[in-house]
């Protein structure tokens, strides 16, 4: 089910065990489901809501993770030009600051 705002998740990392939040704003979590794209069925995702379904830009805010050195997302969306950015705010930074956003063009993903 896609959140409406400020759901507040408590997780913990698969392998260094550390615990963290993650605030969804827009988007279902979703750690059992299956979707398919293409040949590819996929385990276990996040759906963001539409902005005409919420209003605002769905989002996830993950709270400081000390031992992340590496993310890695496997998109893919029903056509068009959707697609996540990842935005990183670090010490000093005013603003967020996208390091990547490339949109996704076709059912593949």
């Amino acid at each position: 089910m896609k959140t409406t705002t400020n759901k507040v998740v408590n997780l913990k990392t698969s392998y260094s065990r550390e615990n963290f939040t993650a605030t969804l704003n827009g988007v279902g979590t979703y750690p059992t489901g299956e979707k398919t794209s293409g040949d590819n069925t996929y385990t276990g995702f996040l759906e963001s809501a539409k902005v005409s379904e919420c209003n605002f830009e769905a989002s996830m805010l993950v709270e400081g993770l000390s031992s992340v050195t590496k993310l890695v997302f496997q998109l893919f969306a029903t056509g068009g030009t959707r697609g996540w950015n990842v935005k990183v705010k670090g010490d000093g930074d005013e603003d967020w600051v996208v390091v990547f956003g490339d949109p996704i063009s076709d059912k593949s993903g």
